[in-house]
């Protein structure tokens, strides 16, 4: 059995140096675009599945990107923090999570508009994505934010937490991986996204008024 050697988390300004350095909106809808239109011949099993993810996922953003307008409450408690701030997604074009929940921090991040967002992808930097474990695990997305003088000032991630409820809920109903993954894809399509503006709106309110 091969075990993965220890990785050692990147500290507060290794993260965000290489945060400045990420991907940008732009570049990383373009790179996702790229690939879920790729073809999928030669492909093992496994790739191939992750290929066809990354293609649902791109309709899931382009759907919730069409349809959400931010509420005067998100907009009102981003509004509310001063001077410019530096978020980072740290994220893959396979997971649905991140493909939900980009629409609405896109849409924060506009509405404040001093919040330069950019991206990392997991896999490419593991040091980064083990200062954002969700217990032992390398869940994404995580949405850090960093403010101007470099200090990271909030975390989300890496779903909903009504969204990890009903999941317990389906596992402890005796629910298989697979009954769980459709049951979160079923929540998220019955306008589960919202919790995600939702959360941020608290949690940006609470960075307003410190």
């Amino acid at each position: 059995m091969i075990t993965e050697a220890p990785v050692k988390p990147a500290s507060e300004e290794e993260a965000l140096r290489r945060t400045r350095s990420g991907l940008d909106t732009q570049e990383l809808l373009a790179a996702w675009k790229l690939e879920k239109d790729l073809p999928v011949a030669g492909l093992n099993r496994e790739e191939r599945l992750y290929r066809h993810y990354t293609r649902y996922n791109w309709e899931r953003f382009t759907r919730v990107t069409a349809l959400y307008t931010p509420t005067s409450a998100l907009v009102e408690a981003v509004r509310g923090i001063e001077g410019p701030m530096t978020w980072l997604f740290l994220t893959e074009n396979w997971c649905a999570d991140a493909a939900y929940s980009l629409p609405v921090v896109l849409a924060a991040a506009e509405a404040h508009g001093d919040t330069t967002v950019r991206y990392l992808l997991r896999d490419a930097n593991l040091d980064v994505m083990e200062r954002y474990l969700t217990g032992s695990a390398r869940s994404i997305p995580i949405l850090a934010a960093f403010d101007h003088e470099g200090n990271e000032v909030l975390r989300w991630g890496p779903k909903p937490r009504a969204l990890a409820h009903h999941r317990a809920t389906l596992v402890a109903s005796g629910a298989d991986g697979r009954a769980v993954s459709a049951g979160t894809i079923a929540w998220y399509d019955d306008d589960g996204w919202l919790e995600v503006e939702k959360e941020l709106t608290v949690a940006l309110g609470e960075l307003a008024k410190d």
